[in-house]
């Protein structure tokens, strides 16, 4: 009986050591599936045939390698190192010199004392003027800038060819829903009792500062005999991009063509809109990056030149 429990005890011991073994084993099995395991995605299948860690080995080694490699050939590591720094510190302070300089070339944000008027104000308002009023109601059509505001206007339009002939050669005369109409019977036609007025570029190239002037008296006769209780804006012209003068239209002629224009409006019972103060930086130029054509005409403005028109008219109304 001794006998037989000393050999029972000894295959226990032995089936033990056995298991112990063959669990070993199967660990370090799983290890080594776990270490080749394919992983796939749904959106990307990726695979490698050696372990992630033995990629990590493998790129150390080869780091290793090349510095000491370079070491090797003369080449001081630290010294790379540090050019490059120096290299990229340059870099970045000119990025900021670069930056610095186009914020200085940027028009300074206006802050204006008067509060803003509810667009609900131009619903029975008619905008008037040339081709860079057309681009301006493009633009209040997209974003709403100044409500519902009636927009009257036409390419080359000037004070004095808006007084021509309805069918006369060469008009160039609005057209209000499909009909073509004179611009003094604009407030009529839209029931508007505010008009906010802007031409006269086309006017100094071909007219001068005082003939102008005349012609702005002339069409405001015709205009008042048809709306006499209409309150008149006068709009300033805005700068153009300086290298965009010619001939007789230039920012000194602009510039003396809105004193006049101010004192005309004084002296003639209507508002002065100032939206040359706007747009004109340090040069009293138009800055190129709020012109939409600074290379050919100079005096459209971008759509954020219009938001910025806008601004002014919802502020000083």
């Amino acid at each position: 009986m001794k006998k037989h429990k000393i050999i029972a005890a000894v295959s226990l011991v032995l089936s033990l050591l056995l298991l112990q073994a063959c669990g070993a084993n199967a660990e370090a099995e799983d290890t080594s599936m776990s270490e080749n395991v394919v992983e796939i995605n749904l959106d990307n299948v990726v695979y490698s045939s050696e372990s992630e860690a033995s990629q990590t080995a493998s790129a150390d080694t080869k780091n290793t390698d090349d510095i000491a490699s370079q070491s090797a050939d003369g080449e001081d590591t630290d010294s790379q190192f540090d050019e490059e720094d120096e290299s990229s510190e340059d870099k970045d302070e000119d990025e900021i010199d670069e930056e610095s300089q186009g914020e200085e070339n940027k028009l300074k944000q206006k802050k204006y004392l008067n509060d803003p008027v509810d667009l609900s104000w131009f619903d029975d308002c008619v905008i008037m003027g040339d081709s860079i009023t057309v681009a301006f109601s493009t633009c209040n059509d997209i974003m709403g800038l100044l409500g519902d505001a009636e927009f009257v206007c036409s390419g080359s339009l000037s004070w004095y060819n808006c007084q021509w002939d309805l069918y006369a050669p060469y008009e160039v005369h609005p057209v209000y829903y499909g009909e073509k109409i004179l611009l003094e019977d604009a407030a009529a036609v839209t029931n508007s009792s505010k008009a906010i007025i802007g031409l006269g570029v086309n006017d100094l190239n071909t007219s001068g500062i005082d003939p102008t002037i005349e012609n702005i008296g002339l069409f405001l006769e015709k205009f008042r005999a048809k709306s006499p209780d209409v309150t008149i804006y006068l709009e300033s012209i805005t700068p153009m991009v300086s290298t965009a003068e010619k001939g007789n239209l230039t920012n000194e002629s602009i510039m003396e063509y809105n004193e006049k224009l101010k004192k005309f409006a004084a002296e003639n019972d209507c508002k002065f809109l100032n939206t040359w103060s706007v747009f004109a930086d340090e040069n009293n130029s138009l800055p190129r990056y709020i012109c939409e054509d600074p290379d050919t005409l100079g005096i459209h403005m971008s759509m954020e030149g219009y938001q910025m028109w806008a601004d002014y008219i919802l502020h000083n109304v």
